[in-house]
């Protein structure tokens, strides 16, 4: 749900304390990866050393908030086809030969 997703980055942004108000936090929706639909979201800070905090503080609130409105963050999943490019090999009982190198 992109209206929501929106919504919830936004709040987010609204109920950080370290965060600026004016000029507001801003949500763009930045375009459609592999496996991912990408927003960004942009604000300023009012302590420029503060920035790491407020990042794991928005991620985890956001991540947190995601999860309650039961929206998923997508990881890339990937299929692999295996062909037979006309190798052959010769099969082999591996129990026997296990047996052969015994001593």
């Amino acid at each position: 749900d992109l209206e929501k997703t929106k919504e919830i980055l936004e709040t987010a942004a609204a109920d950080e304390g370290s965060l600026v108000q004016h000029p507001a936090p801003s949500v763009l929706f930045r375009g459609l990866g592999d496996s991912s639909l990408d927003f960004e979201l942009r604000c300023y800070l009012r302590d420029v050393d503060t920035m790491l905090s407020t990042q794991s503080d928005l991620l985890l609130r956001i991540y947190v908030n995601l999860s309650k409105a039961g929206i998923e963050i997508p990881f890339p999943q990937r299929d692999v086809n295996l062909r037979d490019f006309g190798i052959k090999q010769d099969s082999v009982d591996v129990a026997q030969i296990k047996t052969d190198m015994d001593p």
